[in-house]
């Protein structure tokens, strides 16, 4: 039955068990070749997988399929990026925004992608844009004011980690980069005030310590 099939393959995916979620598309294609679904979830359970020539084989048919579809773009532009081939992850992410321009992970890949090439302008943009399309997270709120720090641009990283420390007040790290931010523009009480908070939630953490300690 293949929507069972499918579905027992999704959830053996949604729990980690990619193994046996790749048997189960396998079958899946054998039973209706060329159908997008079936091949897509193939690519993306061999990716996750580490087989990535394969994975990047059944990606690539599935975009012939669904020429409109991001998701392929997704994956493929991960795989090129596990293979240090930045221009070509951030080609096919940038096709992927064209086609969805608010799919938040891709918008979040580029702007990994650009910071490790140390093009952080250019990262920022799209560090921005994953916050603004979904601030459920804190490694966004994370990303984007560690960027802003690395520009120089104290005033906003401040506003942004104070806006993650309100957002998830029970986490240490947002507090911790509240004091980073706010020791860059001198605010020392502001910063005291921060690690001497991550410090109540994570008494043992070492960087809120020396950070104290300057």
């Amino acid at each position: 039955h293949p929507q069972a099939t499918f579905n027992l393959g999704l959830q053996y995916a949604a729990r980690g068990d990619y193994s046996r979620a790749v048997g189960l598309f396998e079958r899946l294609n054998a039973l209706r070749p060329k159908t997008f679904e079936f091949i897509l979830n193939l690519g993306i359970a061999l990716y996750h997988l580490k087989s990535f020539d394969e994975a990047a084989a059944q990606l690539e048919s599935a975009t012939a399929l669904a020429p409109t579809s991001p998701e392929p773009l997704y994956y493929l532009g991960l795989i090129a990026s596990s293979r240090a081939k930045t221009d070509e992850a951030i080609e096919f992410w940038r096709r992927a925004l064209g086609l969805r321009s608010n799919f938040v992970e891709v918008s979040f890949m580029l702007g990994e992608e650009l910071r490790k090439q140390r093009r952080y302008k250019e990262a920022a943009d799209f560090y921005e844009q994953a916050l603004k399309q979904d601030s459920s997270k804190l490694i966004y709120y994370v990303r984007l004011g560690g960027i802003y720090l690395l520009l120089i641009r104290y005033d906003e990283a401040l506003q942004i980690f104070q806006r993650a420390a309100e957002r998830f007040p029970q986490t240490a790290e947002a507090h911790y980069f509240v004091g980073i931010s706010a020791r860059g523009k001198a605010a020392y009480d502001v910063a005291s005030a921060a690690f001497r908070k991550a410090l109540s939630l994570q008494p043992e953490n070492v960087d809120a310590l020396a950070q104290l300690g300057f």
